[in-house]
């Protein structure tokens, strides 16, 4: 007789292989300890994903989810005067959500098989991207921003904004906050074509 899927055990097995990959590390982490610690027979796991990285795949696609609800939750609203202010105000979100993650960034990204996650569903990146994409579209079209590829702009501020956040979780103890989001706010801001780099 087939199995079925049953509502909630897909999260029930994110929420149990995040802490199993916590607690062992994501490269002795095994799926019968997935499994175990969500209360489910080991079949069951393979209803809901391929692999132990298909589930790595889903968590950092859940984790990114969340920064981008974070960001899209403390942010100001769409068409306002100032598209720069509300610009900022989503970097700031990005950066509080990001540093307030950073434990669960490092079990997520960096195992052994951090590299080596799924590409059977979406990039883990693609809801921050959308969002920082619809952006920097609208506030291009309010003639706000100076940007010839929303798109393309994106995906540059996103790797490189990451990318500095990155290096502040490995060199500061604690990151230094101000100083990032002033390094990241320069490059923002000047790619989104300000005459000045504003406060």
């Amino acid at each position: 007789m087939a199995r079925t899927r049953l509502p909630g055990r897909r999260e029930a097995l994110l929420a149990a292989g995040e802490r199993v990959f916590t607690a062992r590390g994501e490269e002795r982490a095994t799926v019968e300890e997935v499994t175990a610690a969500a209360g489910m027979a080991k079949g069951t796991f393979y209803l809901y994903f391929g692999s132990k990285n298909d589930l790595l795949a889903a968590l950092r696609q859940q984790f990114a989810g969340e920064l981008a609800a974070a960001v899209a939750a403390q942010s100001g609203q769409e068409g306002q005067d100032d598209w720069f202010v509300l610009a900022r105000q989503r970097l700031e979100a990005a950066a509080d959500a990001f540093f307030e993650r950073a434990g669960r960034h490092e079990v997520l990204f960096h195992g052994a098989a951090a590299g080596e996650a799924s590409e059977s569903g979406a990039d883990w990146s693609a809801a921050i991207l959308g969002g920082l994409t619809e952006l920097i579209r609208a506030g291009s079209a309010a003639g706000a921003f100076s940007v010839g590829n929303p798109e393309l702009t994106a995906v540059a501020l996103f790797h490189a904004v990451y990318g500095l956040f990155h290096h502040g979780l490995h060199h500061g103890q604690p990151p230094d906050r101000e100083a990032l989001l002033q390094a990241a706010w320069e490059l923002v801001a000047r790619a989104l074509g300000a005459d000045r780099v504003r406060p």
